[in-house]
């Protein structure tokens, strides 16, 4: 698992399984979990493409939780 963060780099891509455990910050608040899809990509914006894009991108705080 890893806390909740932000990425400071420009973008995360991440090929998705059945296991899940990614739970992303909902506009609310709170930290939900991302549905994982089997063989698709979950791609994250960092804060530096979110600085590149001036704000018309944003960075997602998220967390990875062992189940």
């Amino acid at each position: 698992g890893a806390a909740a963060h932000l990425n400071f780099g420009a973008s995360t891509i991440r090929l998705q399984d059945n296991n899940g455990g990614l739970q992303v910050r909902h506009k609310a608040g709170d930290l939900i979990p991302a549905l994982p899809i089997e063989g698709t990509f979950a791609p994250n914006i960092g804060d530096l493409l979110e600085q590149w894009a001036t704000g018309r991108l944003a960075s997602a705080k998220h967390r990875v939780s062992n189940s």
